[in-house]
């Protein structure tokens, strides 16, 4: 969005329609026209704002929804079924017209939540096998037909989940070798033949889990160099070939893990600049030279980690608005010109993280209608035009949110920029 000019248009409506009004209240009050002034001039001006104003609304429909907060967010009604709370959301397959996700939670939970050709949503009986806390799910591999996903959770807990031909799902023995919680699992590659993931969790541990010509897993010894808890490991780029990773957890550690020729990984010294736990991270932009990530956690803190043209990351100030700890950031749209993410956390609180065109950030106001805890948000779909996300958290609770932005009508956005007008008629676009 192009926010000078959208500001300038916008105060040229405003100033022209002060003058309309001015002009109005002098016929009010005196019961005639100002000089210069015939009844055809009064007509062609309104006509002319009105039309002014239509333009607005049609080149910047979008950004005005926002602008306006107009956005459109609502949530749909409970969805039953699930009775722990729940950790995360996995999808059985990435092509967009998925509808079936890996459910876990507590005490070893597991479920599969299907949506239905009508656009229900329900879930399948317990799948028996794990009895920790699920904290991660990864897929084997990444192509469309993957059928075996890495489990892991509670007490270093770590299985193989996999879906046999008739679409029944069964866990494997456990694969031994890591001592704490798991709370990441991250693949070393994103080329379908990858073979390792790193694993990561409580007390900085930190292991690469390998799956040999076989299809047997075992983990290799631990990677030092984290001094607290693990809770997300983010890779620097997005390209197959991709060496280090963003790993960040308690206290606001953060650390890089670089994979060097000989395939030995060790980490960076701390990146300085983040004075609360660290709960999310999320690329800015899903290309592969992304080179920013936005970083959630305690306290609603939010703030952006770049990467300059040297190589080193540095935090930005603080992107205030939350206000309650941050458990899961998504992208609204998964296109590489996003600017919007749905942030979730403590309480059900919800907001839309918004990039303007001059790259500040700023959060929304709350979208209402989650009681409990926020702890995974997982689009509906992978397709860029989606418009549907899975929230779910504490006490079971999981919810649709649907961004219904699109279905806002012009006349509403009139409505809504003339009452802005009212309170503020030089509002300013951060």
């Amino acid at each position: 969005m192009n926010c000078p000019q959208f500001q300038s248009d916008l105060n040229s409506y405003q100033d022209t329609l002060s003058h309309i009004e001015s002009i109005l209240d002098t016929i009010n009050q005196t019961g005639y026209l100002p000089k210069d002034i015939t009844t055809t001039k009064i007509d062609q001006l309104i006509a002319n704002n009105d039309q002014q104003l239509d333009e607005i609304i049609t080149n910047y429909k979008p950004e005005l929804c926002e602008y306006l907060n107009l956005l459109g967010f609502e949530y749909g009604p409970e969805i039953p079924g699930f009775d722990k709370y729940i950790e995360l959301i996995q999808p059985i397959s990435p092509a967009p017209d998925n509808h079936q996700w890996i459910v876990g939670g507590g005490d070893g939970h597991t479920k599969i939540l299907t949506q239905d050709a009508n656009g229900n949503f329900s879930y399948s009986s317990k799948i028996s096998g794990f009895d920790e806390s699920v904290r991660s799910i990864q897929p084997v591999s990444i192509s469309p037909d993957n059928k075996q996903w890495i489990v892991g959770g509670g007490g270093g807990k770590t299985k193989i989940l996999t879906q046999d031909a008739n679409g029944n799902f069964t866990y494997s023995l456990e694969v031994s070798g890591f001592d704490n919680y798991i709370n990441s699992i991250q693949p070393i590659s994103t080329a379908s033949d990858n073979s390792q993931w790193i694993v990561a969790g409580w007390k900085g541990e930190t292991r690469i889990l390998t799956q040999d010509a076989n299809g047997n897993f075992t983990y290799r010894l631990e990677v030092s160099g984290f001094d607290n808890y693990i809770n997300s490991i983010q890779p620097i780029s997005t390209a197959s070939d991709n060496s280090q990773w963003i790993v960040a957890g308690w206290n606001g550690e953060t650390r890089i893990l670089t994979q060097d020729a000989n395939g030995n990984f060790n980490y960076g010294s701390k990146i300085l600049g983040f004075g609360e736990d660290i709960c999310s991270i999320k690329p800015v932009n899903m290309s592969s030279d992304n080179h920013q990530w936005i970083v959630g956690g305690g306290d609603g803190h939010t703030k952006i980690l770049s990467l300059d043209a040297n190589g080193n990351f540095s935090y930005s100030s603080e992107i205030s608005g939350f206000g309650k700890n941050i458990y899961s950031i998504q992208p609204v749209s998964i296109s590489p010109d996003n600017n919007q993410w749905v942030v979730g956390g403590q309480g059900g609180k919800l907001k839309i993280l918004t990039q303007d065109a001059n790259g500040n950030f700023s959060y929304s106001s709350e979208i209402p209608g989650f009681d409990d805890y926020i702890d995974s948000i997982q689009p509906v779909s992978t397709a860029s035009d989606n418009n549907q996300w899975i929230v779910t958290g504490g006490a079971g609770e999981a919810k649709i949110l649907t961004l219904l932005k699109l279905d806002v009508d012009n006349s509403k956005i009139k409505q809504a920029l003339l009452g802005k007008k009212d309170t503020n008629s030089k509002s300013e676009i951060n």
